[in-house]
């Protein structure tokens, strides 16, 4: 008996049915609190439009950023590939990442690789 369920189960028949009792078992858990600590900032197609397109400028990105300093948070993290220009504000972008110690921005080395902002040190960029 134990052989014939080791065979059902290597063969993938049961698997469908262990998928359902994860599922389930997820459910049945008592609900998380919510970390009240972690803020996530997020930018729609709302956000886009009133801005008028995408990508969203540096200036805004950085007066962004420097709000977000202004709370004065432990991290900062900039998931947007920046590693060109958009104008208008680059300047500016600049000054806001060499003045945020606390900013760590994404570098994509996954089948395309694109640089992360040329103006962060090495130490400030996360995969």
């Amino acid at each position: 008996m134990i052989g014939l369920i080791i065979l059902i189960r290597i063969s993938g028949y049961l698997q469908y049915l262990e998928w359902q009792a994860l599922d389930n078992f997820l459910r049945l858990r008592p609900e998380e609190p919510i970390d009240e600590r972690i803020v996530i900032v997020g930018i729609n197609e709302a956000d886009i439009r009133s801005v008028g397109g995408y990508p969203i400028p540096d200036r805004d990105l950085a007066e962004l950023l420097i709000k977000l300093q202004t709370y004065k948070p432990r991290v900062i993290d900039l998931d947007i590939i920046r590693n060109l220009p958009v104008s208008p504000g680059y300047a500016e972008l600049v000054a806001a990442f060499k003045s945020i110690k606390n900013l760590i921005a994404i570098d994509k080395v996954v089948i395309d690789t694109i640089p992360p902002p040329p103006a962060l040190p090495p130490e400030q960029v996360g995969l």
